[in-house]
């Protein structure tokens, strides 16, 4: 009984495992699907680059493909596996307009969207077990880079204390995912919207009309931080979240548009993809009536 038990676990650690992105150091460490394209590449740059082999990782919307990322100067090199098939996906850093980062428990994933180097627009995802994180974080450095001076960090993060009592989820997202010498210009948070959806012998029966988002303005960047979509509405407050990164440089327009009573939207829209929309309502309009002045500042500074 006891040997039955210690068996299943060795097997569903190795399974975890499994799941786990690895650096790799050469051509013949990568799997062997992967090697005839890393084998070009390394003789293109006559060197071999940072590599991260991302096995297939299970989990809601996953696509169960695997996948290596290449660091090569000012460039990201994806290589996708589909049917035994290799294809390769490269964009400059400078050419990325958004950075998608989210997660639910273990399975976590980015995307992003921007101009490849052949000159087309492509949107690549990329997913991995949430423990090998630090693997990526390389990759998440060029695509957001520090600035050599700026403002204290400590003191940005303070700017976001109001979001302890209303969301404090999103206010650990928000602090913990400030790169260093960027400055908090505005925030908007939008707390989830309920409304009545029947009344019976007195009581009130409510549903999620949408759920919570934050807009977080820096000297950089727009973040849009929210939940993990493919997660209860009772379990949204707990597990997960996305974070999606746009370049103020990147920024085509922002516009908020109504939809009907107290509720709009905002529409972000960025080179080299489709808008996003995010809801609001009128818990949120003092601080949204101020957004597209200090959007308009940060723009004319970069």
């Amino acid at each position: 009984m006891n040997s039955n038990r210690s068996s299943s676990n060795i097997t569903g650690a190795r399974q975890t495992m499994q799941t786990w992105a690895r650096v790799i150091e050469s051509v013949a460490d990568a799997p062997e699907g992967f090697q005839s394209a890393l084998d070009v590449l390394e003789k293109r740059l006559d060197e071999f680059p940072y590599t991260v082999f991302a096995p297939c990782m299970e989990g809601p919307g996953s696509t169960r493909k695997q996948r290596v990322l290449c660091h090569a100067g000012e460039t990201i090199f994806i290589y996708e596996e589909t049917n035994g098939k290799v294809t390769e996906t490269s964009l400059r850093y400078s050419d990325i307009s958004l950075l998608e980062v989210g997660n639910i428990l273990l399975y976590s994933w980015f995307s992003i969207r921007g101009k490849s180097t052949l000159g087309d627009e492509v949107a690549v995802t990329v997913e991995f077990n949430e423990s090998t994180l630090r693997h990526f974080e390389p990759f998440f450095a060029r695509m957001r880079p520090a600035g050599e001076e700026g403002a204290d960090r400590a003191a940005q993060q303070a700017k976001l204390s109001f979001l302890s009592s209303e969301n404090f989820k999103f206010m650990n997202f928000a602090c913990q995912n400030l790169i260093p010498g960027e400055r908090v210009l505005h925030a908007v948070y939008q707390p989830v919207r309920r409304e009545t959806l029947v009344t019976f012998l007195g009581r009130a029966f409510y549903r999620n009309a949408f759920p919570a988002h934050l807009l977080l303005l820096t000297d950089r960047e727009l973040i849009l931080i929210g939940e993990a979509e493919h997660v209860t509405e009772k379990n949204r407050g707990k597990y997960g979240g996305t974070l999606h990164y746009i370049p103020l440089r990147m920024l085509e327009s922002v516009e908020i548009e109504p939809i009907s009573g107290d509720v709009k939207k905002v529409v972000v829209q960025m080179k080299y993809g489709l808008p996003i929309e995010r809801p609001l309502d009128g818990s949120s309009a003092e601080a949204i009536r101020d957004f597209p002045a200090a959007l308009a500042e940060a723009r004319r500074q970069i």
